[in-house]
């Protein structure tokens, strides 16, 4: 018997890759495994205070040490950090494991989405509060690699629920 594939969610911050991931897991029957959430539980501090003690290049190689281990079980619906496949190793190995499915928002919503924000290493200045300039600049710059997908759903003003639909009629399809 074949073990089933995984189904990866990538996507830029605040697209969905979480909460779609967990309502596609659990239509389907499948573990979740949420790349970001399981750092923090292996690593006992938050994706922030390893951003902090570690820095970027640190994190990443936490991210893709924990994708080469997550993509040898099949069967799973994997939410990957927002940056975690621009590692082009880090994606072959979710790609060879299955199917990935970019999530992806306009830049109006995606803004609304992550105002605030103080969670999210990448965005924070100075005062610990996302900016929209640095959201727009990281969203520009991450546009190409996201649109490299094959597998896109363009998840702005939908429900998390009529995304992990689309999601699964998309599989579907491939």
């Amino acid at each position: 018997m074949t073990t089933p594939r995984n189904i990866a969610l990538a996507g830029f911050m605040g697209c969905g890759k979480t909460t779609v991931g967990r309502l596609l897991a659990e239509h389907l029957g499948r573990p979740f495994v949420d790349l970001d959430a399981e750092i923090e539980a292996r690593c006992r501090r938050t994706i922030a205070q390893i951003f902090a003690e570690e820095g970027e290049a640190g994190f990443r190689q936490r991210e893709s040490e924990l994708i080469a281990q997550v993509a040898t079980v099949g069967g799973q619906v994997i939410a990957c950090g927002g940056g975690a496949l621009l590692d082009r190793q880090s994606r072959a190995v979710l790609e060879r494991s299955g199917f990935i499915i970019c999530l992806h928002a306009n830049l109006e919503v995606t803004l609304r989405r992550l105002a605030g924000s103080r969670d999210r290493p990448l965005l924070l200045t100075e005062d610990a509060v996302a900016s929209e300039a640095r959201i727009a600049a990281l969203w520009q710059q991450r546009r190409d690699h996201y649109n490299s997908f094959s597998l896109r759903l363009d998840t702005s003003g939908l429900t998390p629920e009529d995304v992990m639909q689309a999601a699964v009629a998309l599989l579907l399809e491939a």
